[in-house]
């Protein structure tokens, strides 16, 4: 393998590792099981939720409990990011992946001159 090759393969094994473990261990959202009909799943995923976070999912979720889908669930566009109460949170969140953006920019223009 050449340099510049050696590097994108270097690059692409954390996207490779984070995608198996995805698939393998994180649940669907329980959010869209329930958009799309299988309450159930939904309520199972739920338990096991509970159960991770130390709760005995069944006094959280008892065995008659029911998941139903909201009727008239409102809907949002981006404007709603800029209100009050998610404001500060957009601004950590700008900056983050701004910062983020800007580490990764420089770490690819270093790796750069390394494999050249």
């Amino acid at each position: 393998l050449g340099s510049w090759q050696l590097f994108v393969v270097l690059c692409a094994v954390p996207c490779v590792i984070s995608l198996v473990c995805a698939i393998f261990y994180v649940p669907e959202s329980p959010r869209w099981l329930v958009a799309r009909g299988d309450n159930s799943s939904a309520l199972d995923i739920l338990r096991e939720v509970a159960k991770k976070n130390g709760k005995d999912p069944f006094s959280v979720f008892p065995p008659n409990t029911e998941i139903c889908c909201l009727e008239n669930e409102e809907s949002s566009d981006f404007r709603d990011l800029l209100k009050p109460q998610w404001r500060e949170m957009m601004i950590y969140l700008w900056v983050a992946w701004f910062g983020m953006g800007t580490s990764y920019y420089g770490a690819i223009m270093i790796v750069t001159r390394v494999f050249v």
